[in-house]
């Protein structure tokens, strides 16, 4: 995931007969987030991670599916991207807002 983006898809008709897929629009997790003791002291890891864009194009229950191995980062991230990601949701065939899930991961490099 880097600093958004992810793997969609509930499947729940969106980009079949007619619908469209969800389309991230705002919100990213920068380099300045990332806490300065952990980023000094090298550490950083892998957070796996899922989410829900609501009909509203929102976040919601975001959760951590593979932990970096550091409890802060993890929470961070999820916490960060409920606050921040924006989405123009996918829509079914009768151009209704859906929901969908999102898989993806973001990674917290130390250097840099």
């Amino acid at each position: 995931m880097g600093t958004g983006g992810g793997s969609g898809g509930s499947g729940l008709g969106a980009g079949e007969g007619g619908g469209t897929e969800f389309e991230q629009i705002a919100g990213e997790i920068t380099p300045r987030d990332y806490p300065r003791r952990l980023r000094e002291a090298g550490i950083g890891g892998v957070v796996g991670l899922s989410f829900r864009v609501e009909p509203t194009g929102l976040v919601s229950r975001c959760t951590v599916t593979r932990s970096s191995g550091v409890p802060e980062l993890d929470a961070l991230t999820c916490r960060l991207i409920v606050q921040r990601f924006r989405y123009r949701p996918s829509t079914d065939r009768y151009g209704r807002p859906i929901a969908d899930t999102v898989d993806g991961e973001h990674e917290w490099i130390p250097h840099g």
